[in-house]
């Protein structure tokens, strides 16, 4: 939320959707970031929905500021809804987000790259017209559950016949 701001400041009416549960400190620490930055009534906090595709579907972007993650879901999520995202580059978003392409990664806790990577989409419609479609692409090309399962099945294929564990 610290790089709304940065958005409001170029005459961006930035919105700030979060959607899912909130661990009670964690929405007192929001609320602090929402007084903080004088973001009342641009930061809705949704609690759990299941109506995420109608929110994507009007989203310009989704942005996932992590400080560690693993293989996010929710960014795969947004990609097959066509939806293009501003990440840090942590973890597995980097395998999932090819920069410049379908999103843009920022260095993990730069408040500026993040405002500047989310005015680039802010600003460039056309920009997020085409990497949305290929985030959906690419999506539908390396993480269709068929193609997942695929390659599952393929590494115990590859784990049973040299006879390697699975663990390490």
């Amino acid at each position: 939320m610290q790089a709304v701001p940065t958005l409001l400041g170029k005459n961006v009416d930035a919105h700030v959707v979060l959607i899912g549960g909130i661990d009670p400190d964690y929405a007192e620490k929001i609320q602090s970031e929402i007084d903080e930055n004088e973001l009342k009534g641009r930061v809705h906090l949704l609690g759990q929905r299941a109506d995420v595709g109608d929110w994507l579907h009007a989203s310009d972007c989704v942005c996932l500021p992590s400080r560690k993650e693993v293989t996010p879901l929710s960014l795969l999520e947004a990609m097959a809804h066509g939806v293009p995202v501003v990440a840090t580059r942590v973890g597995g978003v980097a395998e999932c987000v090819r920069d410049g392409i379908d999103g843009l990664l920022v260095k993990k806790d730069s408040v500026e790259q993040l405002g500047d990577a989310l005015l680039k989409l802010a600003l460039q419609p056309d920009l997020r017209h085409r990497m949305g479609q290929a985030a959906r692409q690419h999506v539908q090309a390396e993480f269709s559950p068929r193609i997942c399962v695929n390659r599952i099945l393929e590494t115990y294929r590859n784990a049973l016949h040299s006879g390697r564990s699975l663990v390490a």
